[in-house]
């Protein structure tokens, strides 16, 4: 995959299907952040809600999670081999 970055969101292309994916701000973060290492799911969210300067509530972490979520259907990080393990670019 190749991947691009723009006024803090990034675009990734996907050789192998053609595809092209638009990263929002959040997924954009979540992005970068496990680029630089493999992180928990509870870091994760804290490092976002710290960086974007918001409240780490219930309704963050639904967002989050969603996030995570449509990164992992996108191929785009996985979790490590073990169930419950960290997500992971």
């Amino acid at each position: 995959d190749s991947w691009r970055c723009w006024d803090g969101e990034i675009v990734v292309y996907d050789h192998c299907s053609g595809n092209t994916m638009k990263l929002d701000i959040i997924m954009s973060e979540v992005f970068r952040f496990v680029l630089r290492r493999p992180a928990t799911e509870a870091a994760i969210v804290a490092h976002l809600a710290a960086t974007l300067d918001l409240a780490a509530d219930a309704h963050f972490r639904r967002i989050a999670d969603r996030a995570l979520l449509r990164l992992h259907q996108a191929a785009l990080i996985q979790p490590l081999s073990s169930p419950g393990a960290p997500p992971s670019a």
